[in-house]
């Protein structure tokens, strides 16, 4: 069965928060699920992304958010942010590689993350850090990790599923990311 998640859109505790982890990164690979490597690069709405492109976008995201959720957090936790601020660097050069490439990628950083996250106390899940980057609010993980990890690629699923439909490979597990989020 597809890990759809039901709502509440959101995580609700650290530890919903950390058991979705691996499940955005289920979705992700199972929305791929089918299609050939002309299909992936295919771009069928002129001036938007192709899957591939899509994917690498989610990954991408993912990585940059992460680099985020360390800078609001690395006054209080060592983190790899701490260690050396170019740690974001060798991740997204991964991206280069291939499609499997990207996907391990993913698997990998959201399964750090969860290890990462089942180190902090759960009351951490509502607490406010400092502002940063382009946020004009305390970041709070219950908040930010869930928008930049979780709900994110879930948007991009609907993107996704558009694909798929004018590939003529439609998913119809997906068609619940699109009523979600009807413009992607």
């Amino acid at each position: 069965m597809i890990p759809v998640v039901e709502y509440p859109e959101k995580a609700s505790s650290m530890a919903d928060l950390i058991a979705r982890l691996p499940l955005a990164v289920e979705r992700l690979e199972a929305a791929l699920d089918g299609l050939a490597d002309a299909e992936l690069t295919a771009s069928p709405f002129p001036g938007k992304w192709s899957v591939r492109e899509t994917v690498d976008h989610i990954v991408n995201v993912s990585i940059g958010w992460t680099d985020i959720f360390f800078s609001a957090i690395d006054d209080v936790y060592q983190t790899p942010r701490s260690w050396s601020t170019h740690w974001t660097t060798p991740l997204v050069a991964e991206l280069q590689g291939s499609l499997a490439e990207a996907l391990a990628l993913y698997r990998r950083h959201h399964a750090n993350m969860a290890r990462f996250l089942a180190t902090l106390p759960p009351e951490d899940f509502a607490r406010e850090f400092k502002i940063v980057a382009f946020l004009t609010e305390p970041f709070q993980i219950k908040e930010s990790v869930n928008w930049g990890l979780i709900i994110h690629c879930d948007y991009h699923l609907a993107t996704m599923h558009k694909l798929r439909t004018a590939l003529g490979k439609p998913l119809p597990w997906m068609q619940v990311y699109l009523e979600r989020y009807p413009k992607p």
